[in-house]
């Protein structure tokens, strides 16, 4: 089945990149580049938009503390905290704040 086999070449390519060693289960790759991020403590916290005081902000827990970064982004393995969701969150290492100075 050609699609699969470029799906698992894909998926492949991006463990790669990331240095990333899959055990033995295989979490889902989602996109969150769109989104402003930081770490807080054991967690990533993101906003769709330049976080400030009144913007709702999204948290997800990190697992294992299993943060891969490269130059231009950064995947985390990401846990929801709702009914076991777990996935390796991508996010774009441009729209990482500080969170601190962008809260104040």
């Amino acid at each position: 089945m050609e699609k699969l086999n470029n799906y698992l070449k894909l998926q492949s390519e991006i463990y790669s990149y990331f240095i990333y060693k899959e055990a033995w289960e295989s979490f889902p790759i989602v996109d969150y580049t769109k989104y402003y991020w930081t770490i807080k403590e054991d967690c990533v916290m993101f906003w769709n938009e330049m976080p400030s005081c009144e913007l709702e902000e999204y948290e997800y827990g990190i697992i294992n503390n299993e943060i891969y970064k490269k130059t231009n982004e950064t995947m985390i393995k990401v846990d929801t905290h709702e009914d076991g969701n777990i996935f390796l969150a991508i996010f774009d290492n441009d729209k990482s704040v500080n969170y601190k100075e962008e809260m104040e």
